[in-house]
């Protein structure tokens, strides 16, 4: 029988996450995206070949008692967890046992205009939805999505998913060289995150081998693109930008904290001692606070 369990898997950004395969024989997805670390395979709107919610409920308990330490509860899928057909009955049945552990669902977003499916993400500590870009044209290139899905009712579903959406949402945007990896694309991307107001944007690039003949983007460009994205806290590969640390002045910190939340790690990277004991002095007349984001504290100004 094939493993529904997998990990724990330890991660910057989740630390130690129990995996769990909602589609263990076969690779089920509405996307087919040039970056998908899955063999290519033709597009589906739905998953049939999908385990029952008893034996996946109980192959989370099996593992849990080996694994205490787990701290998230990552649903996933050789493909969309979303196409799932009993995924509010798993979703409720894991909420019902009363872990200690959080639960994290990562989703492609093609749902989430579906109102069932929102309504079952509603149920969710933390949602993390791809947007790798609001083009329409990259969109059909770079994710390949099953016929009729269009990344503007992606966006249109996801503004209305975080209007009512209480707990952490979280956006990936996956950066492949020659298609999204333009200033302008992420302006444009920059501009409906604005509106979205999501807890936390992670920006990536391709780190594992890809199904198709594709590559990602050098470190600084990565760095580049993500500096866009305004407003919001930003988490990239912490290999991705440490080169150089800086100093900077009150007024400077204060500047950058409002328009770029900063993670612990990048001032532990990038900030100067200087810096840093500046960024403590201000924290403590109250000026700075953090916000803790999935496991990433970030320091924010405080009228940002």
């Amino acid at each position: 029988m094939t493993a529904l369990t997998f990990g724990p898997v330890t991660s910057r950004r989740f630390g130690v996450s129990l995996g769990v395969d909602l589609s263990p024989h076969s690779k089920q997805c509405n996307f087919d995206c040039l970056y998908c670390e899955l063999s290519p395979a033709k597009t589906v709107n739905e998953a049939i070949s999908t385990p029952n919610p008893a034996s996946v409920l109980e192959a989370i308990k099996k593992a849990l008692k080996v694994h205490p330490e787990t701290e998230y509860i990552t649903l996933t899928a050789n493909g969309e967890p979303t196409l799932y057909p009993h995924l509010e009955e798993l979703v409720d049945g894991i909420n019902a046992l009363g872990l200690k552990q959080k639960l994290l669902i990562l989703s492609n977003s093609s749902t989430i205009t579906n109102p069932k499916i929102s309504k079952i993400l509603h149920k969710i500590q933390v949602v993390k939805l791809s947007l790798d870009t609001v083009d329409e044209s990259i969109f059909k290139r770079l994710d390949r999505p099953h016929e009729g899905i269009k990344v503007k009712d992606i966006v249109k579903g996801i503004k209305n998913f975080a209007a009512t959406f209480k707990s952490e949402l979280i956006l990936e945007i996956l950066v492949v060289k020659g298609l999204n990896d333009t200033k302008e694309v992420f302006e444009a991307l920059n501009e409906v995150i604005s509106t979205i107001k999501p807890a936390r944007v992670d920006v990536g690039t391709i780190s594992r081998p890809p199904a198709y003949r594709v590559e990602g983007v050098e470190n600084e460009k990565l760095q580049f693109l993500a500096s866009q994205i305004t407003n919001i806290p930003v988490a990239v590969p912490w290999d991705a930008v440490y080169k150089n640390q800086y100093d900077f002045s009150d007024e400077e910190l204060l500047e950058l904290l409002k328009k770029r939340p900063q993670s612990k790690e990048d001032v532990k990277r990038s900030f100067t001692l200087k810096s840093k004991k500046a960024l403590e002095k201000l924290a403590l007349s109250g000026k700075i606070k953090t916000q803790n984001v999935a496991r990433v504290v970030f320091y924010r100004a405080t009228n940002s």
